[in-house]
């Protein structure tokens, strides 16, 4: 396996004095899909949060390559390469399909040849965007409004993206298409994912690896064959 991308160390932190993360670590590889499950309320957004630098943390580090980004602004993680889709997608909704790419090119635009050649890529990897480019993203269905906020990050050229429960909101069949698009990003693009997801389904398409989370912290690390099983991924998930 190739040397560590993201190394999360034992961070903690939390909101108003009220510890979410309590000593959660984790190692991301390039090209990987990483999936992390976990009840509820067991600090998973939180995790998402404190990576892309929109929650400080109490303790711990988080190195981007060799690069201590521990204390770093989102929009420094934004540029050294860590792109990030929340929970709920949060597109611009009174903005057009293109509109909203450029926004997700800010980072990039200066080097225009690289910008073009990467957003005709994206657009292959989510065609339905390329027939949309011209239409308001708020008057787009949930499933596509969730592939035009991957679009927006893989724009920016990213070397990890975060992503947020995807699955929301989103029918069964455009899940599978969102899980297949991501195994070909990593390992065409060589973006690693982390994939914060309820949906067993998805993970079990998309990831390598999977982490199991639980008060505040990673307590298990399952291989591909156990998180295939259902039995074992529903346990984890109390379904």
């Amino acid at each position: 396996m190739n040397d560590v991308l993201l190394q999360v160390n034992q961070v903690s932190g939390g909101y108003g004095g009220s510890l979410v993360l309590n000593g959660a670590s984790l190692s991301l590889y390039p090209a990987e899909v990483l999936g992390i499950i976990g009840r509820n309320g067991v600090g998973k957004t939180t995790l998402m949060r404190a990576l892309i630098g929109l929650m400080p943390l109490s303790q711990g580090s988080i190195f981007l390559g060799e690069t201590d980004i521990t204390a770093a602004a989102p929009q420094r993680r934004a540029r050294l390469g860590i792109g990030y889709v929340p929970q709920g997608r949060e597109v611009f909704a009174g903005l057009t399909v293109a509109e909203n790419l450029r926004v997700g090119m800010q980072f990039v635009r200066e080097h225009r040849e690289l910008a073009d050649g990467l957003l005709e890529q994206v657009l292959d990897y989510f065609p339905i965007l390329r027939q949309r480019l011209r239409q308001k993203a708020g008057t787009m269905s949930g499933g596509e409004q969730q592939q035009l906020a991957i679009a927006r990050a893989l724009v920016g050229a990213p070397k990890v993206l975060l992503l947020d429960e995807p699955s929301e909101g989103v029918q069964p069949s455009i899940v599978h298409i969102i899980a297949d698009t991501l195994l070909r990003i990593a390992q065409e693009l060589r973006v690693a994912v982390i994939l914060v997801e309820q949906d067993i389904a998805m993970i079990q398409r998309a990831a390598r690896r999977c982490c199991v989370m639980d008060k505040g912290r990673v307590v298990d690390t399952l291989d591909k064959s156990q998180l295939c099983d259902d039995q074992i991924m529903r346990r984890h998930l109390a379904l």
